[in-house]
């Protein structure tokens, strides 16, 4: 038992399972941000027809 009143191979599970969420979030994190930046390219791109203005 150590000071959070678990076996240690308990705690070391847990610690590894919150690290593998906090990847993921960042992961997600990322994710969202670089399709709001292709989707606002995207979105706000102005049609250039030349002579047919």
């Amino acid at each position: 038992m150590d000071s959070f009143g678990m076996t240690a191979a308990k705690a070391e599970r847990i610690i590894d399972k919150a690290k593998k969420q906090t990847i993921v979030n960042n992961l997600l994190k990322k994710a969202k941000a670089k399709a709001a930046l292709t989707a606002d390219a995207i979105k706000h791109k102005k049609l250039d027809r030349g002579s047919r203005k």
